[in-house]
């Protein structure tokens, strides 16, 4: 006996979440990449100010995708609804579900201690959060790609085509941008409030 759920709605879920979290691991990547560059700030510029935004934005997402509100059309509002589906997809790429609920818990600390609205009281520092909810930059990026194609596989059991891919990205160009900044502008990037 199959139950009934809204089908329409499962299917705008799962292509939503993948949208979502396919969008944060690109700028994940982009985050990455601009951090390595090592940039030398003086007070802030436009590259302190890109990489801010996407973290923050980054952040927005993985929110997004793995909201426990009951309202909220989540992965976790997927998972309720097609279980056996979602074990199933990550069971065929090999991830578990076990894992992406136990990280979950733990981002939630990470949320509701990061400033990601404005409010009288915020951490000084992000760190902080994700060291004491025991988060790895590793486990972050390794359940972001577990999500991403537990949901690839379901948005093309659900609504044909192709497998959806993780859209790759390498980042390699903002070593080039900030190449070419440096080359115009020296290696000090911003504008000190004493000119």
């Amino acid at each position: 006996m199959e139950l009934s759920y809204d089908r329409e709605r499962v299917k705008a879920a799962i292509s939503r979440n993948l949208a979502e979290v396919n969008s944060a691991l690109l700028k994940l990547t982009a985050y990455n990449k601009l951090c390595d560059v090592g940039i030398s700030y003086e007070e802030m510029s436009f590259f302190a100010i890109t990489g801010q935004a996407l973290y923050n934005d980054m952040l927005v997402n993985v929110f997004q995708v793995l909201d426990v509100h009951p309202n909220a059309d989540s992965f976790w509002y997927v998972e309720s609804i097609i279980p056996v589906d979602i074990r199933r997809a990550a069971k065929s790429c090999n991830a578990s579900i076990e894992q992406v609920k136990e990280f979950s818990s733990k981002f939630l600390y990470v949320r509701n201690k990061t400033p990601n609205k404005i409010v009288k009281c915020i951490i000084e520092n992000s760190r902080d959060a994700w060291t004491h909810a025991g988060i790895s930059a590793d486990e972050f990026t390794r359940t972001l790609y577990s999500v991403a194609n537990i949901l690839a596989i379901l948005k093309q059991q659900f609504l044909g085509g192709e497998l959806q891919a993780v859209t790759a990205y390498d980042g390699s160009d903002i070593q080039k941008i900030v190449a070419a900044y440096e080359k115009v502008y020296g290696k000090g990037h911003g504008v000190s409030s004493n000119r």
